[in-house]
């Protein structure tokens, strides 16, 4: 019934977020008719008509929103909906909808959910420790294992237990720490025994040079001074404390990262000081003569006490409001102990640090395997999956790259590429290094994605083939420059049409189709279930990734990322013949296009050429005749590109029975279908743009005829081509700032390779 209201709240609809408006969620069923003469002007019929039932804009039980204001004659109320087309607002009885909290960013309403936990300080005998850097490594290290500290580490930061006891198990500890004792040279011994510091004191210790220290594991501090604008100022400056098993080699990688203009905070805060006035100087030295056995765990424990006792930690660390979605245990890791190391340097005695701090992440927050959350946003018909990814450049590449690392049931690990191409880089003015989120977006419901990474076929080996059209990939970035959001869309565009000719191997034509079958599994968590796994892989996962879920309270304004449980599938079925054939018919035959058992009309055949036009086409074929697939498959390979990519339509002679069936569609297990080239092109579409100059078809089919083969929705420009978009899930301050993402081949835990993660 529709609704009979007066409502006069003064001015036009408010637009933008519902700033101090109470969240609500209604307790009943309501109609509303926004085009009732008893509604408001400044709200009435702006409805949009594609959300309404015969006029009527249905409110259900359950829908949440805003109150925007409340009538004071009558018990009604103007209360705003968002929706895919927009804010609605309608105007509902007050009794119709339960209040809750004030609107609150997703960045407040995550912090109360997520908080770095207080350390709890451990009373130890300062008389432990002959010096001021002994006492204050034996307390930082005791206070940060301490038993109290034990369940803030494991169970709010995510540190494994194994890994907390390869760290703080009573024997473990100690020897770390007298190791780490036994290695500091003895000019850096006394730096800890005055009582005031200057960057001087820092300056004036002995750089790495070739042959000093040696070949050995060394704990090194990079200081920068003369950041200021004018490069005039020794005391602005700044320290990084770091390790490496080549230290000068390690000074050479930093330097090239600075001249390639890295992004992350610690390059961009060192590029302000010029190459004279950056040094790198050992601390901690450990020859190998000595101390061959040198693990990833000794090395980190000495740097992280170096990083507490000269506290280098980067300000954005220590005083930023943590952000849960993304590496949350290195940032509130980073801050957890930070909060220990000020104490620590406070009871000891130390001096107040007159530099910044350029370390970002520490190092024992930064161990193979460390806990990484990818967040999963689950809106009305997709899940968004967002990752920080840091695409670059090979040498003398123009392509960007980056590359997901991942595990499968009964296989080593393995790594799924991604690509932004060499024209979109140029078009786009994208570094060499290029940091931004890689979005994932899986369809549910069955709904297939507008825009699918790979877009499949319908009818294929397989039940249900086109699900692998459900996913969709992007990148996303903010352009500082331009003060906005960009969005570039990614489409595998690779087809492996010639190698299955080549090979006759029909894994090969679904190779594509297999890789974004296997990323939905992934980002879905996704185990299948079933006896034969028919090249599936039973299980696929992150090594060191979790996908965490958005918990949204909307009356209480609170959210909170839960980690996403797994599901259990049955595994794809394969399908057969005959019903292909059923639905090869149903959907693509009619009196123009046909299906033969024995194969394709001859060449001179009536069949060919119904319109003038068809016989200018059939004479550019030389004798041959093909398949629809084959016809449009054998363009969409690479559009313009030489003939070496293309086949002829030729039967597989792989088969028993006596059906006429192609190479292409027999790999798809399913008939052939003909048509002339008029026909196809009405059926295909024949838009600008065209695959060739010569054959009427688009690059991009619209039609339902697209899903006969492997199909794509953007032309090359278009995937060059970044789009504005809104900012996502709020605003760029409520995500994290990426501009540390670090690159994902780089594997901190094996020392002899001496893959250092800088932030």
């Amino acid at each position: 019934m529709a609704s009979n209201v007066v409502f006069d709240p003064p001015g036009a609809p408010p637009t933008g977020s519902p700033t101090n408006r109470l969240a609500i969620r209604m307790t009943q069923n309501f109609d509303c008719d926004d085009q009732a003469a008893c509604y408001p002007e400044a709200i009435r019929g702006k409805i949009p008509q594609g959300l309404k039932q015969r006029g009527i804009f249905r409110v259900r039980k359950g829908d949440e929103g805003f109150l925007v204001s409340q009538n004071p004659k009558r018990p009604q109320a103007w209360v705003e909906f968002l929706s895919p087309h927009g804010p609605v607002h309608v105007v509902v009885p007050s009794n119709s909808f339960a209040r809750g909290r004030p609107f609150r960013p997703l960045q407040e309403k995550l912090a109360e959910s997520f908080t770095v936990p207080i350390p709890a300080d451990q009373s130890l005998d300062l008389s432990i420790g002959h010096d001021n850097i002994s006492r204050f490594c034996y307390r930082f290290w005791g206070t940060v294992g301490n038993a109290q500290n034990r369940h803030a580490i494991i169970n709010i930061l995510g540190m494994p237990s194994q890994i907390y006891d390869r760290f703080f198990s009573a024997e473990n500890s100690l020897r770390m720490v007298n190791t780490a004792l036994d290695g500091i040279l003895p000019a850096v011994r006394n730096l800890f025994q005055k009582q005031t510091w200057t960057i001087h004191d820092i300056l004036n210790l002995r750089s790495a040079t070739p042959n000093w220290p040696g070949d050995g594991v060394t704990i090194y501090v990079r200081p920068y001074t003369h950041l200021d604008e004018r490069q005039q100022d020794v005391n602005d400056s700044a320290l990084y404390v770091g390790s490496s098993n080549k230290v000068c080699r390690r000074h050479d990688q930093h330097e090239r990262s600075i001249a390639k203009n890295d992004p992350s905070r610690h390059y961009t805060l060192a590029a302000r000081s010029n190459s004279n006035n950056r040094k790198t100087i050992p601390l901690i030295f450990w020859p190998l003569s000595t101390y061959d056995t040198i693990s990833g765990p000794y090395k980190f424990v000495a740097e992280q006490l170096i990083m507490g006792a000269l506290f280098t930690w980067h300000d954005d660390i220590v005083t930023a409001a943590n952000n849960p979605s993304v590496r949350q245990n290195w940032v509130s890791g980073s801050a957890f102990l930070c909060k220990i190391a000020q104490s620590t340097r406070l009871t000891v005695g130390l001096p107040n640090p007159p530099w910044k701090g350029a370390n970002v992440a520490s190092p024992i927050f930064q161990y193979k395997d460390a806990p990484f959350d990818i967040p999963c946003y689950r809106m009305e018909d997709r899940n968004i999956y967002r990752l920080p990814a840091r695409f670059t450049k090979t040498s003398g590449a123009s392509t960007l790259y980056f590359h997901i690392r991942y595990h499968e049931s009964g296989q080593q690990l393995k790594t799924a590429p991604f690509s932004i191409g060499g024209s979109a880089a140029k078009e786009n003015n994208l570094p060499d290094i290029f940091l931004c989120y890689l979005v994932f977006e899986v369809m549910r419901g069955g709904k297939m994605h507008d825009h699918p990474f790979v877009g499949s076929p319908r009818i294929g080996p397989f039940e249900n083939f086109d699900s692998a059209s459900r996913l969709g990939i992007r990148v996303e970035w903010h352009d500082k420059t331009q003060r906005k959001w960009l969005s570039l869309r990614l489409q595998h565009s690779n087809y492996n049409w010639p190698r299955l000719h080549q090979t006759r191997d029909p894994e090969d034509a679904i190779m594509n189709w297999r890789h974004a079958m296997k990323l939905i599994q992934l980002f879905e968590g996704i185990e299948y279930v079933g006896s034969e796994m028919d090249g599936f892989p039973r299980r696929v996962w992150f090594g060191n990734k979790r996908i965490v879920t958005l918990q949204v309270d909307h009356l209480q304004q609170k959210a909170l990322w839960t980690t996403r449980p797994r599901q259990t599938q049955p595994v794809p079925r394969r399908t057969t013949f005959a019903k292909n054939v059923k639905a090869i018919k149903d959907t693509f035959v009619d009196d123009k296009t046909i299906i033969r058992d024995e194969g394709p009309p001859p060449f001179d055949s009536p069949f060919w050429r119904p319109v003038e036009s068809d016989v200018v086409s059939m004479a550019r074929r030389g004798g041959r005749t093909r398949c629809d697939l084959c016809m449009v498959s054998r363009r969409l390979v690479r559009p313009g590109a030489s003939k070496r990519l293309h086949w002829d339509c030729v039967r597989d002679d792989n088969r028993t029975d006596d059906v006429w069936v192609c190479v292409c569609c027999s790999a798809l297990n399913r008939l052939c279908t003909f048509s002339a080239m008029s026909t196809l092109a009405n059926k295909w579409g024949n838009h600008k743009p065209s695959l060739t100059q010569y054959a009427p078809l688009s690059m991009c089919s619209r039609t339902e005829w697209r899903f006969m083969t492997f199909y794509r929705t953007l032309t090359p420009a278009e995937l060059q081509t970044a789009q504005t978009i809104a900012a996502p899930f709020g605003d760029e301050k409520n995500l994290i700032d990426f501009a540390d993402v670090e690159e994902e081949e780089q594997e901190v835990a094996v020392p002899e390779e001496d893959l250092e993660e800088d932030e």
